[in-house]
């Protein structure tokens, strides 16, 4: 009987060892889950401000932009309004010297032919300063859009 003791005292040491063992197994498992579940959850929090931060990033560069092409239209505004002033003003001048008599000396015929040919002149050099104008401002008005537009 004592073999029986012993081997039930043994038998019982074991069973109490290995659900010692198995609490203790699943409450380092719950420990662990749970330290898992924070991480979990400051991973999640730190990517909702990472993209709240790069939303804000975003819509202040795009206002930026949009600022940028608005003063670009402004000023391509005022430089259509300066280069019609500028046209009308060299019609003007056009037609004046195309009516203009001071040579009174001259014949009418070579009058004629001068007012002619400086009204053609006149013209094609009005045109040229025209495009070359157009060009450098829309040249400067680029490099300022791209100025105004790029993240600062």
């Amino acid at each position: 009987m004592l073999g029986i003791v012993t081997n039930l005292r043994v038998i019982l040491t074991v069973v109490a060892i290995t659900g010692a063992l198995a609490l203790g197994w699943t409450m380092n498992g719950w420990r662990l889950n749970a330290q898992i579940d924070r991480m979990v959850t400051d991973h999640a929090t730190q990517l909702a401000k990472a993209n709240a931060d790069a939303l804000a990033r975003y819509a202040a560069m795009e206002k930026q932009k949009q600022e940028a092409l608005n003063e670009a239209n402004r000023i391509a505004q005022r430089n259509a309004a300066a280069a019609s002033t500028a046209r009308a003003d060299a019609q003007r001048l056009r037609d004046q010297i195309a009516t203009a008599d001071r040579v009174s000396t001259a014949t009418v015929t070579s009058l004629r032919n001068y007012t002619t040919t400086l009204g053609v002149v006149f013209g094609e050099c009005v045109s040229e300063i025209e495009g070359l104008a157009k060009t450098a401002d829309g040249h400067a008005l680029d490099s300022r859009t791209l100025r105004g537009a790029w993240p600062k």
